[in-house]
């Protein structure tokens, strides 16, 4: 004589699981937001990273350039513009990323990916109009801004068209 019994050791159903795993608090905050905000940290961390390795590369291979000038004076622009920016309109200091700006230089693009509340990123993209002098033109209208004309110089660049200079940081005061 055979029979059958169905055991049930308190298994659930995956809508039960979801719900449950949506239920989970800490400090009032759902378990799944903190989650997803720590990976969305992550990612950026990550693309700031890969940005600064770019500009640090590019950096090694192409840090002296050599003008003569109609006098023959040697003329020499030394520093790229790769590195990590402030900019003094939006930054709100150390701990947030607000008004900071990531910028590399690879293979003749320059882009840019920043943050003006340190909530949400933005990546834009430009290029030299003349390199030797750092001039750079950017354009800005995927975040719903214009085409800018700026010049790197002892680290900063100024943008032409507001007077706006947005610092580069050094390894001390980052």
């Amino acid at each position: 004589m055979s029979s059958s019994v169905d055991i049930n050791y308190g298994a659930t159903t995956n809508n039960d699981k979801q719900n449950k795993l949506r239920n989970v608090k800490v400090n009032g905050i759902p378990l799944y937001h903190i989650i997803y905000r720590s990976l969305c940290a992550l990612l950026i961390i990550s693309a700031f990273i890969c940005v600064g390795y770019l500009s640090l590369n590019s950096y090694a291979y192409h840090n002296k350039y050599v003008q003569i000038s109609s006098n023959n004076d040697v003329e020499s622009y030394n520093e790229e513009i790769g590195g990590f920016y402030t900019d003094p309109n939006h930054y709100k200091g150390i701990g947030t990323f607000a008004g900071t700006r990531m910028v590399s230089d690879f293979n003749g693009v320059i882009t840019m990916i920043g943050s003006d509340d340190g909530i949400e990123f933005w990546t834009v993209t430009g290029k030299y109009t003349d390199k030797l002098n750092g001039k750079i033109s950017m354009d800005f209208t995927p975040k719903n801004g214009p085409i800018i004309s700026g010049q790197y110089m002892d680290g900063y660049i100024e943008w032409e068209e507001d007077g706006n200079k947005w610092t580069k940081s050094t390894l001390n005061n980052l």
